[in-house]
């Protein structure tokens, strides 16, 4: 059993394009690793701006929140600013100690 030690022709062509195909390759990833990066960085803005988003809807939230809790004390009449000098009353229509004229 004997090794042919001659090249031909054939032989370097095919090791020329099996480098050649392997050095495409490699540029081609790293095409697309280029693109891929960008579109991570794209992505990574849009979370952020999401999460400034729920942010603002949380402060949001919790001012309605705190709206409707005055709302609430002012309905059953705790929080209520009278003018100056003035008493408050909870009985009736009328202010306590004074006659309905007619």
């Amino acid at each position: 059993m004997q090794l042919e030690a001659t090249i031909s022709v054939g032989n370097i062509l095919t090791i020329v394009a099996m480098i050649g195909s392997w050095i495409a390759a490699f540029y081609a990833m790293r095409a697309d690793i280029r693109v891929l990066n960008a579109e991570v960085k794209l992505l990574a803005i849009a979370v952020e701006k999401i999460g400034d988003i729920l942010q603002t809807l949380a402060r949001q939230d919790q001012r309605l929140i705190s709206i409707e809790s005055q709302i609430e004390d002012l309905k059953h009449g705790r929080g209520f600013v009278f003018e100056f000098g003035a008493q408050p009353h909870t009985a009736g229509p009328y202010p306590p100690n004074t006659k309905r004229r007619d």
